[in-house]
């Protein structure tokens, strides 16, 4: 009977964890059993025999962990082989049950290689009892660690190509979105008040960042209407906080550009007006 392991670095394990586990954060130990579904029962048997899976252990994460549960680090990688061979060996800590099970055998496999006991509830509570700079250094830079080839459908390293999409953007906004019709209407006759008003340069900077804000913030809310419908056809609490918060944003979008255009217009409106009534 045969596994492999493989020993990596927090941000390869946080990666594997990621796209695995669908967590965003390193860890100590990944078990991944031999996949042999589709082959004969037979077949299948005899590799489930010989071949059990791998193991990721993350040596820095382990380090930091031995140094705060004051045992060896080869105690705690040899605690993490046996915790991940559990796994390969279909073993489990969902339920009170299962955990009880798991860690019956655990304790036989570390008390038969005289490691003590005692570092295993530690070790539970290990990723909130202490800040490791390695892990959140790994953590800060996963993000950009991941290759956008590899998950978007189509890329274009061709810049008129993406004007294009933006422009594509543009007008399915103005066709499916009647907010975005709303915006396109009023946005020329706040130019134009504008222009009649004569304002400053400064005035007409703060009009423009105001109008922009409610043409992007409603950009932002389409797409990520358009993200969650993708992810899921049926009702979801969290789809319902992702959108409503996505208009929260548009709202407080609205609020901040009405009241930037009110103190830009209202004033020279005001002596506008004023001067037409003392005439």
């Amino acid at each position: 009977m045969r596994l492999g392991v493989e020993v990596v670095n927090n941000r390869r394990i946080q990666e594997l964890n990621r796209n695995f586990r669908q967590v965003n954060k390193p860890t100590d130990v990944l078990s991944f059993p031999a996949q042999a579904e589709d082959l004969p029962a037979v077949i299948q048997q005899q590799i489930e025999t010989l071949y059990l899976g791998d193991l990721a252990i993350a040596y820095p994460y382990a380090s930091d962990q031995a140094k705060l549960l004051g045992c060896s680090i080869d105690d705690n990688l040899a605690l993490l082989a046996i915790h991940g061979t559990l796994h390969l060996l279909n073993y489990d800590h969902d339920t009170p049950s299962s955990r009880a099970e798991m860690w019956a055998a655990q304790d036989r496999a570390l008390s038969a290689l005289g490691i003590p006991l005692e570092i295993v509830p530690a070790l539970e509570d290990f990723a909130e009892a202490r800040f490791s700079w390695s892990r959140w250094l790994a953590e800060i830079t996963s993000t950009m660690q991941i290759e956008p080839s590899q998950y978007a459908h189509k890329t274009s390293a061709n810049r008129l190509d993406s004007l294009g999409y933006a422009l594509a953007g543009w007008l399915y906004m103005l066709r499916h979105q009647r907010n975005t019709w709303i915006m396109a209407m009023t946005t020329p006759v706040i130019g134009a008040v504008a222009l009649w008003l004569r304002v400053d340069r400064m005035s007409w900077a703060l009009l423009i960042v105001a109008i922009t804000l409610v043409w992007l913030t409603e950009f932002v809310n389409a797409a990520v209407e358009a993200a969650i419908d993708l992810g899921t056809s049926d009702y979801h609490p969290m789809a319902k906080v992702g959108k409503d918060v996505a208009s929260a944003a548009v709202l407080l979008g609205v609020i901040a550009s009405v009241l930037i255009g009110l103190l830009v217009l209202a004033p020279p409106l005001w002596q506008r007006l004023a001067g037409w009534f003392t005439l």
